[in-house]
């Protein structure tokens, strides 16, 4: 499934298309209580594509469990600090003892490395995560092109850009 969506204020759009299936929805919404187009897309978009295909006679395959924090693979926080060149502007990754913190979109968040090899962003305020869906909806995996480390930025396991380190 191929896909592209956008956010503007309040307004989200997702378009989703099949191309083995000649089919695509359109997604457009005026007020999504701070659901960012992926998780649109998902919550939407999605499901009406699953439904087609099942009239269709189509058998699907089950979504992948979802990711759950685990330990840092050792050495790995440390190849990653520095600054990265991205879509979204200078990103920033530091080391705080055994976590990361990681800046972007204007504020520090705290990094965790998951199960699938990525790596998400979650807010506390005083030990508790406060409920940020963006960051449900973004993370980046770590990769080596031509020797350097970069990273991919994902939104909803889409490939969006990726980012140079530029510092470290």
């Amino acid at each position: 499934i191929a896909c592209h969506g956008g956010d503007l204020g309040p307004f989200v759009a997702l378009l989703l298309v099949d191309i083995t299936r000649s089919l695509g929805v359109f997604v457009m919404a005026n007020s999504s209580k701070g659901l960012g187009s992926f998780s649109l897309g998902r919550a939407i978009g999605a499901d009406a594509i699953r439904a087609f295909a099942r009239l269709e006679g189509a058998t699907l395959a089950a979504p992948p469990p979802a990711p759950t924090a685990v330990p840092f693979p050792p050495g790995l926080p440390e190849r990653l600090v520095g600054s990265y060149s991205t879509p979204m502007g200078l990103m920033h990754i530091k080391k705080r003892g055994a976590r990361l913190a990681v800046y972007g979109f204007g504020r520090w968040f705290e990094g965790f490395y998951r199960s699938d090899g990525s790596i998400a962003m979650r807010a506390r305020l005083l030990g508790i995560e406060l409920p940020i869906l963006v960051l449900k909806e973004i993370w980046f995996t770590p990769e080596t092109v031509r020797g350097e480390q970069c990273i991919a930025l994902r939104a909803s396991g889409v490939l969006f850009g990726v980012g140079q380190k530029v510092s470290g």
